[in-house]
């Protein structure tokens, strides 16, 4: 069993990502330590990324008053809060949207 607490020291990388249940010309910043779930990325999102991805997600939405991201379906609502990250020696607020989705780097070019 891998120590839960040895992904702590990864370096967060700038990356863009991806899924299936967006549109095929859509991809978005974010940050990856090199983590995946099931074969893949557990990525991290800034708050102007998270946004971006509100305009092609409608189940998920930006709450003002707390800066968090509801997600909803038919069956539950889930609010995301924005965490402190350490990234390259400087403190950003990410957001772990769909840490248990099918994200993939997108291809370059």
């Amino acid at each position: 069993m891998q120590d839960p607490h040895a992904f702590a020291s990864l370096e967060y990388r700038p990356v863009r990502v991806t899924g299936d249940w967006l549109p095929d010309d859509f991809a978005v910043d974010a940050y990856w330590n090199g983590v995946s779930w099931n074969g893949f990325v557990v990525p991290l999102f800034t708050l102007a990324s998270a946004q971006q991805l509100c305009k092609s997600m409608p189940t998920l939405e930006f709450v003002a008053r707390d800066s968090s991201f509801l997600l909803s379906d038919e069956h539950c609502a889930v609010s995301i809060q924005g965490r402190p990250h350490r990234v390259g020696g400087a403190s950003l607020i990410l957001y772990g949207i769909g840490d248990s989705w099918c994200w993939r780097l997108a291809e370059c070019g």
